[in-house]
């Protein structure tokens, strides 16, 4: 998966989950890096009040049926996400421009996307009593090495960042392009 998928799940995640409210910045590197550590913390309420109201709206119709998929299946997504792990290093912010309501923040640095093997073993053990099916202790181990092994490397960002002003703040607006399946 790379840096920009990546930046893309984070961002849906965050969306997804957040509550709506007001937020955004002074200045659009004090919203990059905002919305970075409060993606790093999993902290999304904080996350998303960063966002532009057409981002959140946006992302969130495009992911709440998948979620509400899962809940009518007896599934917490929550529980899901909530085994996810994200660590970003050597991050770095440079505005690139900023003309009058609209800015780009360049970031750089990695990211990690990981995830705690006992709750996505529980995850998957409860999706598949909720389907109705059994699981052995080994099926879930193969199920779980193969998704941390494929999910925990480490990816460069190398990225632009849009935002905008909206309500007198500055707020992320970036034109995400959603991966395949989305």
């Amino acid at each position: 998966m790379n840096a920009k998928k990546l930046l893309i799940v984070g961002f849906l995640l965050i969306l997804v989950l957040a509550a709506c409210g007001g937020g955004g910045g002074d200045e659009p590197v004090d919203v990059a890096k905002s919305v970075m550590q409060a993606m790093e913390k999993m902290d999304f309420d904080e996350a998303s009040k960063y966002f532009c109201e057409a981002r959140k709206s946006d992302l969130d119709d495009a992911l709440v049926s998948g979620f509400e998929e899962m809940e009518a299946m007896g599934m917490d997504p929550d529980e899901l996400l909530d085994a996810f792990i994200l660590e970003l290093s050597d991050m770095k912010y440079e505005e690139k421009s900023k003309d009058g309501d609209k800015a780009v923040v360049h970031i750089t640095g990695s990211m990690k996307l990981d995830f705690n093997s006992d709750k996505l073993k529980d995850f998957f053990k409860k999706a598949a009593e909720a389907a109705g099916e059994t699981v052995t202790d080994e099926e879930l181990d193969f199920i779980v090495e193969m998704i941390a092994s494929s999910a925990a490397q480490e990816e460069d960002i190398d990225e632009d960042l849009e935002l905008i002003k909206e309500d007198g703040k500055w707020v992320v607006c970036d034109d995400l392009a959603l991966p395949e399946g989305f």
